[in-house]
């Protein structure tokens, strides 16, 4: 429930009024972001910001992996 509620954006102060714990640090364990939650803070950072841009405009192209091609016997 407590990393439901963080992906929220509900604040830890509630967090852990709901479930009844004396100080944030009894709360901080039961709190574990989401993919899309990591995902959305990296995307706020001015690096990968810029490299989106770049990858919009069509200046950069990035290319990870080979696409995957069965061997035929």
């Amino acid at each position: 429930m407590a990393s439901h509620l963080n992906d929220k954006d509900v604040d830890i102060l509630i967090i852990q009024s709901i479930l009844g714990h004396s100080s944030t640090r009894s709360t901080e364990p039961y709190i574990h972001p989401s993919a899309d939650s990591i995902r959305k803070a990296m995307e706020k950072l001015p690096g990968v910001k810029f490299v989106k841009e770049l990858i919009r405009k069509g200046e950069l192209n990035l290319s990870f992996q080979k696409p995957f091609r069965p061997k035929r016997e």
